[in-house]
């Protein structure tokens, strides 16, 4: 009975120190999403983003990128990211963290945890006018293939003076006229590079006038 009565107290102890070990690492661990594991990856508009310092575990926060750009972090107030890498990105806010003299040696982790809409509209005289939904991984895509998954332009298309309406860093409208004849006939020795549109861009194709 002694030996039985050994055994089970032996086991309940492992299990209270299991359970005891798991709480401390609950309350200690920052977890990094798998999303951190890709620096590279341009953070855009209304992309929703996880920031945190390292050990710090009141400068943890989820804030969505604004149509201008920018997040509101503690203590440093609103700080543009939108166009910046991850990486980029980190190493900026660790710098304005360090050079304000809040932290000694800031290590910023940040990450995507839902990406914003990317898309490009396709509309005016092309044979199917809509939105063309980008890969989360895309960072662009080439004017003639988006025009060609729209189902190209119509026979009325006035095609050397496409207008791409694109919002700047600071939130104004530009719009960019592009002569598609020179991408698709290039003369002589020059060539007319494909014009890349961005996440967010409208695409008009107008009507010919004859």
């Amino acid at each position: 009975m002694h030996a039985k009565h050994s055994i089970i107290a032996l086991c309940l102890m492992f299990a209270g120190l299991f359970v005891a070990t798991e709480c401390a690492m609950r309350a200690d661990n920052i977890v990094v999403p798998d999303q951190a594991t890709e620096p590279d990856y341009k953070i855009s508009v209304r992309d929703t983003v996880q920031f945190q310092i390292y050990n710090q575990i009141d400068m943890t926060m989820v804030e969505r990128v604004s149509g201008s750009g920018e997040i509101r972090l503690p203590l440093v107030g609103t700080v543009k990211i939108a166009g910046m890498t991850l990486r980029d990105a980190e190493e900026s806010l660790e710098k304005l963290y360090r050079d304000r003299g809040f932290f000694i040696n800031p290590q910023v982790i940040l990450s995507i945890q839902l990406y914003g809409d990317r898309f490009v509209a396709v509309l005016g005289q092309v044979k199917d006018p809509a939105r063309i939904a980008l890969a989360s991984e895309t960072n662009s895509i080439g004017l003639i293939q988006a025009v060609t998954e729209v189902g190209g332009f119509t026979r009325v298309a006035k095609t050397e003076a496409i207008q791409v309406i694109r919002t700047g860093p600071d939130g104004e409208e530009q719009r960019i006229t592009v002569n598609a004849d020179e991408i698709l006939h290039p003369t002589g020795s020059t060539h007319t590079p494909e014009f890349k549109l961005k996440p967010g861009d409208t695409v008009f194709v107008p009507e010919r006038v004859f």
